[in-house]
């Protein structure tokens, strides 16, 4: 795989650090599709999306309703860490844009996980179609070329933060329950 991509500022950052691109895991021939901001200190030293605190976090919540490693594809919208854990740039979600949009075009997930603002942000944009995090109500998606379930949660470190809102990201998940069990018929 390429890894001396220097398509943004994070290229630079990231052989400083000494860190890996994170390119995603999983299953590409799965029918679900988990979007994530961007990797943490863990991710990118190992080369693995949603491995840290709060992936592990996300992982476990997930992996109740359906398996993680084998039934979806993780990934983040920018490939690099960003430096102090800061949020990436529109410049640096731009540069990525290319590998995160062949994945969805290559995968055509059925279901569509985002994780937070940036990744919701992200599909927004990619879609044209407004998000509501947590609208509980499943956003069915229709691109010329895709059709997919949207389901748009708040990152899982905010929800870490607050029993009410790991309280309340636990039912949201519930209710999604059916659509996980049953994505191979949509």
């Amino acid at each position: 795989m390429y890894e001396r991509c220097r398509e943004c500022k994070l290229g630079d950052y990231r052989e400083e650090k000494r860190y890996k691109i994170v390119w995603g895991s999983g299953n590409l021939s799965s029918k679900i599709l988990v979007m994530g901001e961007a990797p943490g200190e863990n991710e990118a030293k190992l080369g693995k999306p949603f491995i840290g605190k709060s992936g592990n976090f996300f992982r476990n919540r997930l992996n109740k309703y359906f398996d993680v490693e084998n039934s979806s594809y993780i990934i983040n919208t920018v490939l690099c860490r960003p430096p102090d854990n800061r949020q990436p740039s529109i410049a640096e979600v731009k540069a990525c844009f290319p590998h995160v949009s062949t994945v969805i075009f290559t995968m055509r997930p059925k279901i569509i996980v985002t994780a937070g603002k940036i990744s919701s942000q992200w599909l927004s944009d990619f879609t044209g179609n407004p998000f509501e995090i947590y609208e509980l109500s499943v956003a069915e998606i229709k691109t010329a070329d895709l059709i997919f379930a949207w389901l748009p949660l708040y990152h899982p470190s905010y929800v870490m933060r607050s029993k009410e809102q790991t309280q309340r990201f636990e039912k949201v998940l519930e209710s999604y329950k059916n659509l996980f069990k049953n994505v191979d018929m949509l």
